[in-house]
Formats: structure tokens, sequence, C-alpha cells
């Protein structure tokens, strides 16, 4: 018995001084196998690393690359620090991949860890820092990576700051998909950069309603026109308006009850255009319903149903009043009938009596004795 335990901690022992080499040996395997590391700062919308702009949000990712496989055979994390201060612990994702596609088998094991996302609100140099926790294998200063990224200042553009060819409103409409002419580069302020964003914003269409007006038509049948609506619709951006039949431009009217509400269809407009519409305002019953009524009318264009991309949508409707005479189709001052007149002498009511002219005698001849 005595035998048998020397001999069970003799293997323990050698079990110990084997397998302790072999751990050391691997955790020193895994930080000199670093193939790359890499932090990833970028635009969090757009994936742009080039302009960081204040007030929009950064997405951060740390990246390594290793040669041994035992680096993800357990679950790591990485530490994000920004300006010195601890902002993430985040889970990291392994994949397996061929450093050398077409050439011989060299596999690559890379851990991304999942993104931190932060509020770009300080201008200037910030510094970001990428380590793996204390507790983990690969924690070392060979896998701690650093670098700094610039968040400019969101640029302001005044209208003078952009050069754009001058388009009279008689410039033809050029067809879908045809590019409209290319005027100078933005010319920026000196020191200043400009978000290609806003440049593309500007460059677009924008639709306004210059004009809205109404008149009132005395027409009292069943389904008729009631009142004109005329309307000016004017492209005051910089680009122009295409159309097509899956993405027509249209103009609405919503009105208040009494009014059937209205859509038109809009033509195409190149910048400074100015196109006129007119929509005829039906009544919903009976024309008379309108007497006294004062009404509120919408006019929208590419508004509730946008097909058309535009610098601003925020100024495509405007609300007009409509008001109906008090006697609106209840008495002839609203509404003006024919009446006719029945002919002379036909005997119906109101018909004028023919005139009586007396009775012209002839000469007796001679010989004739008068009747």
């Amino acid at each position: 018995m005595r035998w048998i335990v020397r001999m069970s901690a003799r293997v323990v022992m050698l079990a110990m001084l084997s397998i302790g080499p072999m751990l050391f040996f691997v955790s020193r395997v895994e930080s000199a196998s670093l193939v790359k590391k890499n932090i990833i700062v970028a635009d969090a919308e757009t994936g742009d690393t080039a302009n960081l702009i204040q007030g929009r949000k950064v997405k951060i990712t740390c990246y390594y690359e290793f040669s041994d496989p035992l680096v993800i055979l357990s679950p790591q994390k990485v530490q994000v620090y920004l300006d010195g201060k601890l902002v993430g612990t985040q889970a990291v994702e392994s994949k397996i991949f061929d450093a050398n596609p077409g050439k011989y088998v060299n596999l690559n094991y890379a851990l991304t860890s999942l993104p931190v996302f932060w509020d770009a609100k300080a201008i200037g140099t910030n510094t970001v820092k990428c380590s793996f926790d204390p507790h983990s294998s690969l924690a070392s200063a060979a896998t701690t990576v650093e670098r700094t990224f610039v968040v400019e200042a969101t640029p302001v553009l005044k209208v003078g700051d952009v050069a754009a060819p001058a388009l009279k409103s008689d410039t033809p409409v050029l067809p879908p998909g045809a590019s409209a002419p290319k005027g100078p580069d933005p010319v920026a302020t000196p020191g200043q950069s400009i978000d290609k964003r806003l440049i593309a914003k500007i460059a677009e269409p924008d639709l306004i309603i210059l004009t809205a007006n109404t008149t009132i038509t005395p027409n009292c049948g069943m389904g008729q026109t009631v009142a004109t609506l005329n309307v000016e619709v004017k492209n005051i951006g910089l680009g122009p308006v295409f159309t097509t039949p899956d993405k027509p431009l249209k103009l609405r009217v919503d009105a208040d009850a009494g009014l059937v509400d209205q859509e038109v269809t809009v033509g195409a407009l190149n910048p400074g255009q100015t196109l006129p519409l007119t929509v005829g305002l039906k009544p919903v019953g009976a024309p008379k319903s309108l007497a006294g009524a004062k009404l509120k009318l919408q006019v929208a264009v590419n508004s509730k149903y946008p097909t058309i991309e535009e610098a601003n949508h925020n100024n495509n409707a405007v609300t007009i009043g409509l008001s109906f005479p008090a006697n609106f189709c209840s008495s002839p001052a609203g509404a003006v009938r024919a009446i006719p007149t029945p002919a002379p002498g036909s005997g119906q009511p109101g018909a004028p009596s023919s005139p009586q002219l007396p009775a012209v005698q002839k000469p007796a001849r001679p010989g004739e004795q008068k009747r």
C-alpha cells in the first residue's frame, strides 16, 4: 500500500513538471505569434475613417491577427480606453482565414472586438487604446495598441461658399438618367474641412409653394367645381427635378370637411423654374351646404409620400383660407340662373300680348255698295 502511494505522488509530480513549462510556453507563444494589431475608428453611419465630425457617432473596434490557433481556444475580452478613461470591456469574435490565398495554406486567426460607440462632442485630438483584459493570457505590452484621431468642427457653409453654374428657368429639362452640368468645386474657408455629405445635400432640388390663391365658382350642380385653386410650384434648389412613371411628383390639396381632397401630377423642374397649376375643388355633398363655410386648405408638394430627394423637406407646404358667401347656391345672388322668356302670343303666363292694329278699310269701287 505504501508503495502505491509513493508511485502516485511521483506520477503527479512528473505531470506537474511537464505541464507547467507547456502552459508557460503556450502563453509565450500566444503573445509571440502576434502578426498585426490595429484600432479602427470610423463614422458609425457612413463608415468614413477620414472625416470625423463633431456631433456624430463614432465606432471604435480593436483588431488583432495571430498565427497560433491556441488564441481562439479560450474566450477573450478587450478593454477600450478613450483619453485614459475605460469606456468599455468588449467580447471578442474570432475568425480563421488564409493569409496567403492561392499560394500555400497559411492560416491566421483574427480576433475582433465588438464595437464601442462614442458621441464625438470634443473637437480636436483624441487618444484611444485597446488592451486585453488583465486576466487574459494575451494581456501584455505587445498586444496593447494605441492611436490618435481628430474630431473636426461641423462645417457651416454659406451660400457664397458654393459656386454653381447659372441656370435659367427656360433651360431644357434633362431626360431621366442624364447628369446635370457640373460646376466648379466648392470653395472652403481656409483651414476648414467641408463635409461632402453637406455638399451633396446642397446640390439637390428644393421645392416650395410660391403662390396659392382661390376663386369661388358659382356652380350649384352636384359634383361640379365650386372653387378653383391656382398654385405656383418653384424649384429654388441647385439640382433639377426628374420624374418617372414609378416616381411621379405630386401636389396634394387637403381640405377641411366639405370639400374633396385633390392630388395632381407635377412635371419636371429645372433649378429656378416655376410651374403654374390649376386645381378644381369639388364639394362632398350638395354645394349649398358650403354656404357661409370658412375652410382651410393645406397645399403641399412632394410632402405626404415624398418621391424626390430634396435639400429641404420642411418648406413644401402652405395653408390658406377659403370662405364661401352666406347665400352660396341658396338665392339668385349665390346662383345665377338663366330664366327663359315665353314667346310673344304663346299664351303662356308672363308672355307679352300681341299688339292690336286698327282695321284698314279699302275704298269702294264704282257700282259697289258699302257693306
